[in-house]
């Protein structure tokens, strides 16, 4: 046996214990959501308007009740008013009504409560990129800055995303999470503005 094999050998028996202690789940969730602040026009309390969404993930559980979950989301909001505040110190709001679309993508880090992965309680955070997509706009008249000379009807931004996540595994392949995702959106509509869009979310999450 060659050299370069006997140390494959070695270094694959070395790693076989904490290989057996990982899961690997592939799954989905079904989401509603209430989109609040600028992105969906409100700045009280849970007075957003609603949104449906699905996405799909892959689980890879570790010992010590942890795990890593890969994730795509998407989230669907109706037509309604999203609100422009200034991205620096200044008195111009802008609205539009829109179509908006958002996607995500990233990491969740989460730890399960019982000491045993896929069983009971869990909480975690998690890091991504959304991109949100907003169509058919177009400002209205209650805006406070001066129009600009156009306005997009259509408009794609992207912005980093964090998550805040509590949730709890029924059984091995059925949950319920509850997600707080929030990200910022710059320059929508023109240069020098910023949408806010924090998320609550309520998912039913299931593994194959």
């Amino acid at each position: 046996m060659r050299k370069k094999e006997l140390q494959l050998l070695v270094l694959a028996a070395a790693l076989a214990p904490g290989l057996r202690a990982q899961t690997l789940g592939v799954g989905a969730e079904a989401t509603l959501a209430k989109p609040i602040k600028n992105i969906a026009g409100s700045n009280s309390w849970l007075q957003g308007r609603d949104a449906e969404g699905f996405g799909g993930h892959v689980s890879w559980y570790l010992a010590h009740s942890q795990a890593l979950v890969l994730r795509a989301d998407l989230l669907d909001l109706k037509t309604g008013t999203v609100a422009m505040v200034p991205n620096s110190k200044g008195p111009a709001v802008y609205f539009e009504q829109a179509k908006v679309t958002m996607q995500s993508a990233g990491f969740d880090y989460d730890f399960y409560l019982s000491g045993r992965t896929q069983d009971g309680a869990y909480l975690g955070f998690g890091l991504g990129a959304s991109k949100a997509r907003f169509q058919n706009a177009y400002m209205l008249p209650k805006s406070t800055g001066p129009a600009p000379a156009v306005w997009p009807a259509n408009q794609t931004k992207v912005a980093p995303q964090f998550a805040l996540v509590a949730g709890w595994s029924y059984m091995e392949y059925v949950g319920l999470e509850f997600r707080f995702a929030q990200s910022n959106y710059k320059g929508v509509g023109f240069p020098g503005t910023l949408v806010e869009a924090p998320v609550f979310g309520l998912s039913l999450v299931v593994e194959f």
